[in-house]
């Protein structure tokens, strides 16, 4: 029989006592722990270590899985499953650690972390074989005794496990480090423990499939030691085990240690005493030479009363409670953490400078020699005395089974001791230096404060009344014109620091009535791209060194160069706004660029349900030949937009383009006498010339009640968006229209939303509304509902129309209502420059009146509920209502067949008809 390693402990014991005095050295060649190793035929390794100082064994079981093997969206799943091996197995379906209390177990228990789970425990020898018959249980025979209720129970389990460590003292610091540390993906960047919201997702599907990929005899190492034989041990082994079968193919993440290009800062708050702030590096895997420094500088730092953080925060200062530090090693890539939980009344940054100006000390100079020899004397005694046991953590069980499953290499610990063994101070300065000077993680926990409630009299059975309400204002308007005819507009606002100017053509989408579809918009959006002396990217670069913004676009009636500048930036802002205006050079290389994204655009329209709507109805709501007949888009058709060449651009440019036909709209803290100036000098050149006038001939509307359907296949839901024609902006009242729309569609409270959306639930959102247009404009109501919604969708809607002029018109509740929203948002709605330049543009647009916004709020406080009825009916016509609808054609076409269309016409994205599904007989469509 060999000598006991009994007998080596109480040498090596002896030796430790007056160790500072004696200098005693330790030499990592004398620490051995002899082991048998046994490969079986099913790839299971053996390790056996006879020790007979007890008549007891030891039996640590590891498999080489942990949670960074899990998948994308199944955190703690290898956790779950540690827990779900100790529920029986299908030749003993009972508790495990019922079964090992039963024949005097020991150190029973199992764990997980992110490389490996394991399993141990020491029993009497003489229950070796029920052991050895229990784990070869759940290693080959697990599958068959988990079934849903022990899922479901585990699962518990764990959650409650996740909530009991969420709920202690400082309880979130794990979670929060390893996302700060990992980045999305890495193998370690989710918790052991898991998401709550993973757990609920795991099934006995997912059970199965883990327990035959890693659960398998070559992914496990079993150590045995005790009073033991190895030979017996063996051939009981192979007994137990050997039918096993080996298991599938591992691939195993490589080592990658993130690298933080910077520091980064976090702060959250617990139900705690005392500050805790935590630093935290990324650092070298576990086995490295320099990962075995870290825990060296580990116990220089906080090892012991004589460490530097403890000796100078807790003991001499008494700043600090307590001072921790680790090496947290682990297969592919380490953490050094290191914290201080500071006094109750101390200074935390105070006491943060001191804690990481004793970490950089100790990184600029490293160790002095004692420092090093007392912690590499600890370290040593550290481990020896954990062989005294065999199993346990750091017992010899564990060491065996842990070298091997990691480094394939039982003996790897003997590398690592010599590692402590030839560190000098030299090794350890400059590891610090290379590891700790790059990005780390600071984590600051702060004590929740201790709030209390206020005991009040507030009557919560109703809601306060308003106080009484400021009238909102709008800033008085000065006008100017150039030499050139350019008119100005000036909203002047002290104290703002921005300026914005808008200058306003009368162009826009209509004018392609007079050219080709698609030219407004491609024209404008070429006018910002390069002038005569600077490039595209030029002009954007000098706008970001200026902090402005520029942009050139067409609307239905309007085409615009837009600018919003600084005030300290103005004149360098205004010299490049007039460059744009003045010396647009319609590059050809731009122009291509341009006009081939205007293509990609209208077919990206053509799929979006909402965008073809859009496209087709002005067709059939205006007919053929009219300003308005093109795509409301603007972007034209594809053919069309092919066809335009650079010089269509130039004569749009050259068109429309003109001081005469524009006024600049300003807002912002500038004296006019001093902005007419600066814009007499810049703009007085820009010669004006004579501009086309678009003639608004009468629609040419040539049906009604009339259903245009757009099919596209497979969609889940149908657009649907009816409406006419009503009075051009001007011709009725205005602010009781705005009120009135509120009531129908408008607001999410609006009859239509309430009914589609809150009552059906067929539609996310569903409303009605009146286009923008100067001229005659569309009213509309419009609602994205689910596909087997689409007729009935109709039927409520048409249900709302009729109804909103017959039977159930609007109440004085709903106005209200409505009249209190508009006059309550108005102070907020012109809080900006921006806002207040957008609301003098549609001044300008429509012509109206310069205090027709002081005058607002005023004016729909003014409004009665005969104002909204009277609108109503001059507006809204039930009759003339033809609907467009975007939808999978083989799935609604039955139910619309049956709603009375007068006719239903499939057309194409571009509102080209494709033949008529249903044509009922009808006298006269055009009446």
């Amino acid at each position: 029989m060999k000598k006991s390693l009994h007998f080596l402990f109480v040498l090596l014991f002896v030796s430790l006592q007056g160790l500072q005095s004696q200098n005693t050295e330790f030499k990592a060649s004398e620490i051995d722990i002899p082991h048998q190793k046994f490969i079986l035929p099913n790839g299971l390794t053996l390790l056996v270590h006879e020790d007979h100082k007890a008549p007891i064994v030891a039996v640590n079981v590891w498999y080489h899985v942990g949670s960074k093997n899990e998948k994308h969206g199944k955190s703690g799943f290898a956790h779950l499953f540690e827990h779900l091996m100790f529920n029986g197995s299908e030749n003993f379906n009972d508790d495990y650690f019922q079964a090992l209390e039963r024949i005097g177990a020991t150190d029973l228990n199992g764990t997980t972390n992110s490389d490996r789970t394991n399993y141990f425990q020491n029993v009497p020898v003489s229950a070796l074989d029920q052991v050895l018959f229990l784990e070869s249980d759940r290693m080959g025979y697990l599958l068959g005794a988990i079934d849903q209720d022990k899922l479901d129970e585990q699962l518990g389990v764990v959650k409650n496990e996740k909530r009991q460590g969420e709920n202690q003292p400082y309880g979130r610091q794990g979670e929060l480090l390893t996302k700060a540390l990992y980045p999305k993906g890495h193998p370690y960047s989710w918790t052991v423990i898991g998401e709550m919201e993973d757990l609920d997702t795991v099934t006995l599907e997912d059970v199965q499939e883990w327990f035959k990929s890693y659960y398998g005899a070559a992914n496990a190492v079993i150590a045995i030691a005790g009073d033991i034989k190895p030979d017996e041990v063996y051939k009981k082994v192979l007994k137990y085990f050997g039918a096993i079968p080996s298991g599938p193919t591992i691939v195993r993440p490589e080592i990658n240690i993130p690298v933080l290009d910077s520091d980064t800062y976090q702060v959250y708050e617990d139900r705690v005493p005392e500050t805790r702030i935590l630093l935290a590096w990324n650092t070298p895997q576990y086995g490295h030479r320099e990962d075995t420094h870290f825990d060296l500088i580990s116990a220089i730092l906080t090892g012991g009363k004589n460490s530097r953080l403890y000796k100078k925060l807790v003991y001499e200062d008494q700043t600090a409670s307590s001072v921790v530090s680790y090496q947290s090693s682990k297969e592919i890539a380490s953490n050094f953490v290191t914290w201080v939980n500071v006094k109750p009344g101390e200074d935390p940054d105070k006491v943060k400078e001191v804690f990481q100006s004793e970490i950089e000390n100790l990184i600029q100079n490293g160790p002095t020699e004692l420092e090093l020899k007392r912690v590499k004397a600890a370290y040593f005694a550290r481990f020896i005395k954990g062989l005294e046991r065999i199993g346990g953590f750091g017992g010899v069980s564990d060491r065996l089974a842990s070298n091997q499953t990691y480094f394939e290499n039982a003996s790897y610990y003997k590398t690592v001791l010599k590692y402590v063994e030839e560190a000098t101070t030299e090794d350890i300065k400059s590891t610090a230096q290379k590891w700790l000077r790059r990005g780390k993680h600071t984590l600051v926990c702060n004590p929740f404060p201790d709030y209390t409630v206020q005991e009040t009299d507030v009557d919560r059975s109703k809601l306060p009344e308003l106080a009484p309400q400021k009238n909102s204002k709008f800033p008085e308007l000065e006008r100017a014109q150039l030499s050139n005819g350019l008119n100005i507009v000036l909203a002047r606002r002290e104290g703002v620091p921005t300026v914005i100017m808008n200058l306003m053509m009368d162009a826009g989408y209509k004018t392609d009535y007079l050219s080709s579809p698609g030219t407004a918009e491609l024209a404008m959006n070429l006018m910002d791209e390069g002038t005569e002396e600077l490039s595209s990217l030029e002009i954007n670069e000098q706008l970001q060194l200026l902090g402005a913004n520029m942009y050139t676009y067409s609307s239905q009636d309007n085409s615009n160069v837009y600018l919003n500048t600084l005030k300290q930036s103005l004149d360098a802002s205004l010299d490049l706004f007039a460059d744009v205006i003045l010396n647009p050079a319609f590059p050809e290389k731009e122009f291509n660029r341009l006009k081939t994204e205007q293509i990609n655009t209208i077919k990206n329209e053509k799929s979006q349900p909402i965008a073809v709507a859009l496209r087709v109805m002005n067709k059939y709501l205006y007919g053929e030949g009219h300003p308005y007949s093109n795509p409301y888009t603007g972007t034209g058709y594809e053919k069309t937009v092919a066809e335009l060449t650079r010089d269509d651009a130039l004569k749009f440019y050259k068109t429309w383009i003109r001081p005469n036909n524009a006024t600049l709209v300003v807002t912002g803290d500038v004296d006019m006498k001093v902005l007419k100036s600066k814009l007499e000098k810049l703009l007085g050149k820009w010669k004006k010339s004579e501009v086309p006038s678009v003639t608004f001939n009468a629609p040419k509307v040539n049906s009604k009640n009339t259903l245009y359907l757009i099919n596209r296949s497979e969609s889940q839901q149908s657009f649907i968006l009816a409406g006419h024609l009503t009075h051009k902006y001007g011709a009725i009242s205005e602010i009781a229209l705005e009120q009135m729309v509120s009531i129908l569609g408008g607001d999410f409270t609006s009859r239509i939303n309430m009914n589609l959306r809150e009552d059906k639930h067929w539609a996310y959102g569903a409303g009605g509304l009146v286009m923008s247009n100067k001229e005659e404009r569309p009213f509309l109501v419009y609602a994205p509902v689910q596909t087997d919604k689409s007729a009935e969708s109709v039927t409520e809607l048409r249900k709302e129309i009729s109804e909103f002029i017959s039977t159930r018109p609007a109440t004085q509740q709903e106005l209200e209502k409505v009249k209190t929203n508009q006059v309550l948002k108005l102070p907020g709605q012109w809080e900006t420059n921006s806002a207040v330049n957008n609301s003098m543009s549609q001044l300008v647009k429509y012509d109206l009146p310069d205090d027709y916004y002081q005058k607002y709020d005023q004016n729909v406080r003014g409004l009665s509920l005969g104002d909204i009825h009277k609108v109503s009916k001059e507006v809204i016509r039930p009759e003339a209502v033809n609907w467009f609808m975007v939808g999978d054609k083989a799935k609604i076409i039955d139910e619309l067949d049956e709603l009375g269309f007068d006719a239903i016409i499939e057309i194409d994205a571009d509102g080209n008809p494709i033949n008529p599904l249903v044509q009922l007989p009808v006298n006269d469509l055009r009446n």
